[in-house]
């Protein structure tokens, strides 16, 4: 069975995750999961969800901090253990390692930037914070914080000789310094000290030199709601699902995500209420041919020399989708659909497109020109929408769709063509709310 390595994350750190650390992690074949405290419950609470969450079985997992760099060998060192506590980073003590190798709770060190837990000790955890620790320790229970020190309370009072494994060199480099703080200790500032015992200086000196000329804001994300709905009440993006607009929605989940750089693409004053600039852009167009409206629908992309994600405005994201969207990392031009098999959850029959994210923005203007060309001489089935324009960029047949080569986003996120979709759609409202409120992941 393959180890399994979860980030513990917040929107905060959500750009160096997606940017550096998961790449560095994916590199080495790693299982990667990232798990993002998008609510904002706090890292106290978020650690426990997690803990909850975890199979109820023999394995374990690798649980790691947003603010690390993994060492070259991180993938074979990290295999090599066996049903104990593997602490991957251990501190300097007064210019020496006092506890190396097997040691018990009492000695280990208490932050866990890299830590293997067993999953029936994550369990455990879990359950005595609920049962005792969030009463006996109110104090700290309030910060929010501490999810280190309550973890390791848990063992010295549940199991004081339980074998515990610190490594050296160490798994991993504490460089928060480097990226920041957070929004629960903005100005925290660690010393370098802390990496002592890690061995791949010249890595942290790379990652130091790139996060130099790293803007973080880079990619401006365009929420599309242009086009002529006639056949619709409202524009669809409009529509409500558990009392909020989808177009609310998404721009509430990419907030939690922290995104911050969000527009929307349209031409109706409708979309001017939500708090964000409004691209107004000519962009009439009507895919099925309804009430004579003419346009190409590939020119709905508002025109951009920098780096930009455009987000369909009739989909209902999920959090885990948005989550993808904004961890996904390119150099070119990432295309996000379902793809079969499709989840339960999905209410469609055939596979639906929710957005591009383009860092190459001339290419990706080239072809859309390449694409009105090949309209004009007539050699798409039908009118060219996401799927055909993907086909362009990727060079593949046209007029057959390729389910491989773009990230897949498979649970309920879907969105609405036709007026006849609105009441499941409603119904589907359920379905949202329910997930949202579920204890969950998202997958890196």
């Amino acid at each position: 069975m393959s180890e399994k390595y979860i980030i513990h994350t917040c929107p905060e750190r959500m750009w160096y995750v997606g940017r550096y650390l998961v790449p560095s992690m994916r590199a080495q074949d790693l299982d990667v999961e990232v798990r993002c405290d998008s609510k904002r419950i706090g890292n106290l609470e978020h650690c426990m969800q997690i803990f909850r969450s975890m199979p109820d079985d023999n394995g374990g997992a690798w649980h790691m901090q947003d603010d690390v760099i993994i060492c070259r060998d991180f993938a074979e060192r990290t295999k090599e253990h066996d049903d104990n506590i593997v602490c991957g980073f251990v501190i300097k003590f007064d210019g020496n390692l006092r506890y190396e190798g097997q040691t018990v709770p009492k000695t280990m060190w208490w932050s866990f930037p890299c830590i293997y837990i067993p999953n029936r000790l994550a369990h455990e955890c879990a359950e005595w914070f609920d049962r005792v620790a969030s009463q006996k320790y109110a104090d700290r229970t309030r910060t929010g914080k501490l999810d280190d020190w309550f973890f390791k309370k848990f063992l010295k009072i549940n199991y004081s000789t339980y074998h515990v494994i610190n490594l050296r060199p160490n798994l991993v480099d504490h460089i928060d310094y480097l990226i920041g703080g957070t929004v629960v200790n903005k100005d925290r500032n660690n010393k370098k000290v802390r990496s002592a015992y890690f061995e791949d200086k010249d890595l942290v000196n790379e990652l130091e030199e790139k996060l130099k000329s790293d803007t973080r804001d880079d990619c401006k994300y365009i929420i599309m709601c242009g086009g002529d709905y006639k056949n619709f009440s409202k524009p669809k993006q409009l529509i409500e699902i558990g009392g909020e607009p989808i177009v609310a929605r998404t721009i509430r989940l990419l907030r939690e995500h922290g995104i911050n750089d969000i527009a929307i693409s349209s031409n109706n004053p409708a979309f001017d209420g939500f708090g964000i600039p409004v691209l107004k852009h000519d962009n009439h167009y009507d895919v099925y041919g309804y009430n004579n409206v003419r346009g190409t629908w590939v020119d709905a992309f508002y025109p951009m020399d920098t780096p930009v994600c455009y987000l369909m405005g009739d989909v209902v994201y999920s959090d885990d989708a948005i989550n993808t969207i904004v961890t996904t990392c390119t150099d070119d031009i990432e295309f996000f659909a379902s793809a079969p098999p499709f989840s339960p959850q999905f209410l469609k029959e055939s596979a639906e497109p929710f957005g591009f994210k383009v860092f190459n923005t001339k290419r990706f203007r080239e072809c859309i020109e390449k694409a009105k060309v090949l309209e004009e001489k007539k050699k798409f089935k039908r009118h060219p929408i996401a799927w055909e324009l993907w086909q362009v960029i990727k060079g593949t047949p046209i007029n057959k769709i390729d389910y491989t080569n773009y990230v897949a986003i498979n649970d309920y996120t879907c969105d609405i063509d036709y007026e006849s979709e609105v009441e499941m759609i409603r119904e589907f409202g359920e379905v949202v709310r329910r997930n949202d409120n579920m204890d969950g992941g998202h997958t890196g």
